[in-house]
């Protein structure tokens, strides 16, 4: 009930727009995009009302329409990802034709073509043990689920990526689950890794043995 109301409420406030206050991140943005879309799908896929899921789709083509996604700060760009995957997967069949044309090629142009530069290269964060690897793989890992049906090669080259680089990322949790960078950030990493895990399980039946990473199991 209470994302019903959520989702009432966003109906009449404000959508996202490009704006980067610090002058480095469009994170607040890419993250207020994932919680209106998810809310407005997931009223959508509830109660069915057909005003929910052309709010969420609004949502997304605004983003769709966006520069970029701030690659710069990849945080941002892998958060947009999200946020476009699940809406266009929970909201598949409510969105126009031309509509999901456009949120489809906007995830593979702004997220994942930019995922793989930064794979190809050997950015930072991809062999790094801390939230990010979480976060940007898991991301990129969503759009090319998301994807994958009209662009298979680009999500298997982008899946075999983030699946070579995710185990830097979990290894902190051996081996007793704790993890290193306090609570705030393990609730994010985690969080991440959880979405990856099920979204990996609910579309190939196989989350690629990151569930069986030592420590992951047990950590709170």
């Amino acid at each position: 009930r209470q994302n019903s109301v959520n989702a009432e409420a966003m109906l009449t406030s404000n959508s996202i727009r490009y704006h980067i206050p610090d002058g480095k991140r469009l994170l607040g943005q890419s993250r207020k995009c994932i919680e209106r879309v998810t809310a407005l799908a997931m009223a959508y896929r509830w109660i069915g009302d057909e005003k929910f899921a052309s709010a969420a789709t609004h949502e997304m083509l605004i983003a769709a329409r966006f520069k970029d996604w701030n690659p710069s700060h990849f945080l941002d760009t892998a958060e947009m990802t999200t946020a476009l995957a699940i809406g266009y997967d929970w909201l598949y069949d409510a969105i126009r034709p031309n509509d999901r044309t456009e949120i489809r090629e906007a995830i593979v142009r702004l997220g994942l073509k930019e995922g793989m530069r930064v794979y190809q290269k050997g950015g930072w964060w991809t062999d790094r043990d801390n939230n990010w690897n979480q976060v940007c793989n898991g991301g990129m890992l969503m759009g090319a689920l998301a994807i994958a049906e009209d662009e298979p090669e680009l999500a298997a080259r982008v899946m075999d990526s983030a699946r070579k680089s995710m185990p830097h990322g979990l290894r902190p949790y051996a081996p007793n689950g704790a993890y290193p960078e306090g609570p705030a950030y393990w609730q994010y990493g985690t969080a991440y890794t959880c979405l990856t895990i099920q979204a990996l399980s609910t579309a190939l039946g196989t989350d690629l043995g990151l569930s069986m990473s030592p420590g992951l199991n047990v950590t709170g």
